[in-house]
């Protein structure tokens, strides 16, 4: 069947003892174990990191977990919207036993109480009301984090000869992700998203290079890259005209519908030029 990220975590509950009932220094395959399949997973040589849901990251070296990570915005949008969200409180104990949500406004006493428990800690102001705003968790850190990752990943090259593509994705792709829906999602560090469904390609998404300023997981500033995609002889940033190459396609408004005897689906264009696209095969890759 379908391997599926968990909808929750069985333990909803982060101290200095127990990540969601994972502790620093246990083994890659334990943290699987208790926590399921990850939403995320990021890997090179002997780093990796897995992310649960879309806040959660997990930091590995030799497959020992050195730290965790929340951010409130651990992810680029284009990531998050594939993925899991959750829907459950999460409590962030302190050494005391005292308890809080991770996701609720703290008292200025509150603040305190935290900022002795817990090292590496952020807040941010939130509007409340249109007269108050009020401190909320944006990030928080245990262990160490691993602050990029030596990768050297090629983009995916699209050009129809390969029968076996899964396979050949598969082992070349270092960032792989679990959709909501079961299907695995091989990402490009040129943001080519290739969706899988029974070891086939149902879809492919080309979308323009993510900015890597806004990134809160540190190795994947090391990942993408600023190259643009590419689609057999395309590439972003191509005039409309180019795609007679590969087949026809109608305009209209910002969008053309594309159609050859391999691809159909639509590319989004702005002032003439491609920018992004939606594809699905017409046949078994």
């Amino acid at each position: 069947g379908k391997v599926r990220p968990f909808s929750s975590f069985a333990i909803p509950t982060l101290s200095h003892s127990s990540l969601f009932g994972v502790q620093l220094n246990d083994s890659k395959q334990k943290v699987e174990q208790k926590l399921g399949i990850a939403s995320l997973e990021l890997a090179s040589a002997n780093q990796q990191v897995l992310v649960y849901f879309r806040n959660h990251a997990f930091h590995f070296v030799d497959n020992k977990l050195i730290g965790y990570q929340y951010h409130r915005e651990l992810l680029p949008m284009s990531l998050n919207n594939e993925l899991n969200l959750l829907d459950q409180a999460i409590s962030l104990e302190t050494k005391s036993q005292e308890s809080y949500l991770l996701s609720q406004d703290l008292e200025p006493n509150d603040l305190s109480t935290l900022k002795n428990n817990y090292k590496n800690f952020k807040t941010a102001l939130f509007k409340v009301d249109s007269a108050q705003s009020k401190h909320r968790i944006i990030s928080l850190q245990l262990g160490s984090l691993i602050s990029d990752m030596e990768m050297t990943s090629p983009c995916f090259n699209f050009d129809g000869k390969s029968n076996n593509q899964f396979a050949q994705l598969n082992a070349q792709a270092r960032l792989k992700m679990h959709t909501t829906k079961g299907k695995k999602v091989l990402v490009s560090p040129c943001n080519e998203m290739v969706y899988f469904s029974r070891g086939y390609i149902s879809q492919i998404k080309l979308a323009p290079p993510i900015d890597t300023h806004d990134l809160n997981l540190g190795p994947l500033k090391s990942y993408f890259k600023k190259d643009k995609w590419q689609f057999y002889s395309l590439s972003q940033g191509d005039s409309i005209t180019e795609l007679t190459e590969l087949g026809s396609y109608d305009f209209f408004l910002d969008s053309a519908e594309f159609s050859s005897n391999d691809w159909d689906g639509y590319f989004h264009v702005i002032e003439d030029k491609l920018i992004s696209a939606t594809l699905t095969p017409n046949h078994a890759y």
